[in-house]
């Protein structure tokens, strides 16, 4: 008998993205709707953004100018230079004709001034082309800032998926944060089921398991693979979780949708076991009607583990012991002819 454990499990997925925007603006497209797959980069909605438009073209003047005010700062430099190297010179030349006293002491003492001056001037001009190019830097700075906001007016997709739900349409003004659609990566569905704790030795990753969904129809069954095993145990309902992994998804799903996982978790022989069906519950215990001497009686039994329509029974039963295999409105001592059939 092949064992199994059952238990209900409910459609989820572990990379799910509320798809939203950085900015507050109105949306001018929507480019997605339900149902719709998208790739990784494929652009979702986009903003009206005239307004940082207009902006980053103001940003960007102001570069242009900060850059022609380096260029600015740069020239001045290269005069205020050729003035210091006029003042040395005369500077040197004046010193010396003071020297062999040919010159006046009125004429060494204005070269001095002037040589003092131009130098001035010239620590002027690389002080000056450092604040231009601190004031480039600060205007293109500000410029990058504005294109990234205009860049937050497209909304990309940040992986591939299925857009499940969209709560924005064209027209509406959304704030920073508004969910505008929901993007799961099917790669990434899973199913999590639930099992009591006294299960939680029994179950490991890999083993094979068949999900069958409410509503039967076509796809309601497929096949799974266990993937991981909790590890947090329900501290009211003493159960923990299961994540499987689908072997592929029905041809409608929907995150949420409901169902009951049953695992292989083993095989045995030589069991002894009856029909789910032949299961009968009195006053909670569970027992079997057998048939003794053509009449029904019903006696309890202990069940053991479950394998499918069929259920162990450990306690209750003789190998050879006849019983209903769907017991219908049988009372006790109730006559049964051959084969099972009432009199």
């Amino acid at each position: 008998m092949t064992i199994v454990l059952t238990g209900p499990a409910t459609l989820d997925a572990t990379r799910i993205s509320l798809v939203s925007s950085r900015l507050q603006g109105v949306i001018a497209k929507m480019r997605v709707d339900r149902n719709d797959r998208v790739e990784q980069g494929e652009i979702i909605a986009e903003i009206i953004t005239d307004d940082l438009k207009s902006e980053l073209g103001a940003s960007q003047a102001s570069v242009e100018a900060a850059h022609k005010a380096v260029d600015l700062a740069i020239a001045d430099r290269k005069h205020a230079e050729a003035a210091l190297a006029n003042a040395r010179q005369n500077f040197d030349r004046k010193k010396m004709l003071l020297e062999k006293t040919i010159a006046s002491q009125e004429s060494y003492d204005a070269a001095v001034a002037t040589l003092r001056q131009a130098e001035a001037d010239f620590d002027r001009s690389k002080a000056a082309i450092e604040q231009a190019r601190a004031l480039e830097a600060s205007a293109a700075a500000t410029a990058e800032v504005q294109r990234v906001k205009l860049e937050e007016g497209t909304i990309h997709a940040p992986f591939d998926g299925v857009v499940i739900s969209r709560d924005h349409y064209v027209g509406d003004t959304i704030t920073p944060g508004s969910e505008i659609v929901q993007l799961v990566d099917t790669a990434s569905i899973i199913l999590s089921a639930r099992f009591d704790e006294s299960s939680i030795s029994r179950l490991s990753p890999g083993q094979k398991a068949v999900i069958r969904f409410n509503g039967g129809g076509r796809g309601a069954s497929i096949m799974a693979t266990v993937l991981r095993i909790g590890r947090q145990v329900d501290t009211e309902t003493r159960e923990f979780s299961v994540d499987l992994r689908p072997d592929t998804l029905p041809p409608n799903w929907a995150l949420g949708q409901r169902g009951m996982t049953t695992i292989e978790i083993g095989t045995r022989k030589g069991v002894l076991a009856v029909s789910a069906a032949a299961i009968e519950r009195r006053q909670g215990k569970p027992g079997v009607w057998i048939v003794d001497s053509g009449r029904a009686y019903w006696i309890a039994v202990t069940l053991g583990d479950a394998g499918g329509l069929f259920v162990e029974v450990v306690k209750g039963l003789q190998p050879g012991d006849v019983i209903l295999s769907e017991p219908r409105d049988v009372y006790f001592g109730m006559k049964i002819a051959e084969g099972g059939a009432r009199r």
